[in-house]
């Protein structure tokens, strides 16, 4: 379509004769007009943009991610006082890391599914400032309830920490690739129940993940390790993916 689009410009611009003079003139004017309008006492300001980030995040579904995890973490700590197994314990970390990636692009999905990406590129911020804000606030959220469960855990059931971040790491990463690709799909873009069954459906298989007795043999170890390794690649492949089509404009003009 673009190779088309770009043939029938070329042969307008054949048909139709272009004063080279007149054409540099009027490149001039637009950026002598671009250069005085340009916005610098909002933009310009890297604070600014940051405060004005963050006003504009959807508060509510922070509010509610956060709690999500907070109660998530109340329960594994209980888990421990009425004398759960390390068996348990991982049985709940694996759901609840998937969970919690889940969380991670539900937030992000609510800028295209309540018009807040429409603002993109106004002197208020880009979509791609705030797309990055939440990436970059979600990770240390979520980063921070994983270290937290997985040193509880290492802790208190005597649990290998590294081990434990792999439980942990790996449900977090399919969950948060499955969540981002559902995203990138046009069809279910703007809909936020289709990345809610997408975190459910991870979520439910981590916890059936974590009933099987192989997942925890010593050799299961490299299969635990490619899997955070290939989860990793390709959330940074999706998230490049995901900057690019708002650039061009494929996420914001999609209803």
């Amino acid at each position: 379509m673009e190779k088309e689009l770009k043939l029938m410009f070329d042969q307008a611009d054949r048909e139709i004769p272009v004063s080279g003079r007149r054409k540099g003139e009027a490149k001039e004017a637009l950026f002598r007009f671009e250069a005085r309008d340009r916005c610098t006492d909002i933009c310009g300001s890297r604070i600014q943009v940051v405060q004005n980030c963050m006003y504009y995040m959807d508060k509510r579904i922070w509010a509610a991610g956060t709690a999500a995890d907070f109660l998530l973490a109340v329960i594994f700590m209980a888990m421990r006082y009425y004398g759960a197994s390390a068996g348990d314990a991982v049985g709940f970390l694996m759901p609840a890391a998937a969970f919690s990636g889940a969380v991670s692009i539900l937030v992000l999905s609510g800028m295209f599914s309540d018009g807040m990406a429409e603002l993109s590129d106004t002197c208020y911020f880009s979509t791609k400032q705030l797309a990055c804000m939440e990436m970059l606030l979600l990770g240390a959220v979520n980063l921070t309830f994983l270290l937290f469960l997985i040193f509880f855990a290492g802790v208190q059931w005597e649990l290998p920490f590294v081990q434990t971040g792999m439980y942990a790491g790996v449900p977090f990463l399919f969950s948060t690739v499955l969540c981002m690709g559902t995203l990138l799909m046009e069809k279910f873009r703007n809909k936020p129940y289709a990345v809610t069954a997408a975190g459910m459906l991870s979520s439910a298989g981590a916890f059936g993940a974590s009933f099987v007795p192989e997942m925890y043999a010593a050799y299961a170890a490299f299969a635990w390790g490619a899997g955070a390794a290939a989860g990793g690649i390709i959330l940074i492949f999706q998230i490049r993916l995901l900057l690019r089509k708002i650039g061009k404009g494929e996420i914001l003009c999609t209803e």
